[in-house]
């Protein structure tokens, strides 16, 4: 394995834990709104604000965007 694969594994892995870490909180938003209204109006926009997030995760790594990313990720672990 070169160098520069051991590094874009380690790039993607940290991604990974971000994003994990990312979909936690907005679990624990969404849980938090559902108390109040079952979700129904907050919910899009906590999922439009995750998805805002992996992007700016995936920007501080390095990445284009989110997508990117978990291409990247697929090519680097096959």
């Amino acid at each position: 394995m070169t160098q520069g694969k051991r590094r874009a594994i380690a790039i993607t892995f940290r991604f990974l834990n971000a994003v994990d870490a990312a979909r936690e909180a907005a679990a624990d938003a969404y849980a938090m709104d559902s108390q109040f209204d079952a979700g129904e109006f907050s919910g899009p926009a906590i999922e439009r604000q995750f998805e805002r997030d992996c992007d700016t995760i995936a920007r501080r790594l390095g990445f284009v965007n989110a997508e990117v990313a978990y291409a990247v990720y697929e090519q680097v672990t096959r």
